[in-house]
């Protein structure tokens, strides 16, 4: 894949990386949106703003909110299983310390048994 280097002031930089941070994405892919914004809707077709459709980015935000409410649902549930498998973790812990008495219970009896024999 080809590689564009590029190089922007610092306050530029800063401003992007802010944004990409607010947007949970690398400066990289944000730098990405931008270019792929910049030639879907910008200069050759036929806005000359260069801007999003208001519409387009109200669908776009709708999207966002969608996937950020999944997000949401899918961290909680997995917190939930975490829950799950820590307490499934702890009983079987102490089922298995159980087993380990009952083991060295009857490891004793036998060993007396045999003694007394």
């Amino acid at each position: 894949m080809p590689t564009v280097h590029i190089s922007l002031p610092e306050k530029k930089y800063r401003l992007l990386k802010q944004k990409a941070a607010e947007l949970g994405i690398q400066v990289t892919d944000l730098i990405k949106l931008y270019i792929n914004d910049g030639l879907m809707h910008g200069f050759g077709h036929g806005k000359a703003s260069g801007g999003a459709d208001p519409a387009e980015i109200r669908a776009l935000e709708r999207r966002m909110d969608d996937l950020e409410n999944k997000v949401r649902r899918d961290v909680l549930y997995m917190k939930g299983k975490v829950r799950e498998i820590e307490e499934m973790f702890l009983f079987i812990m102490e089922r298995m310390d159980q087993l380990e008495e009952i083991v060295d219970r009857v490891l004793r009896q036998r060993t007396l048994v045999t003694a007394n024999e």
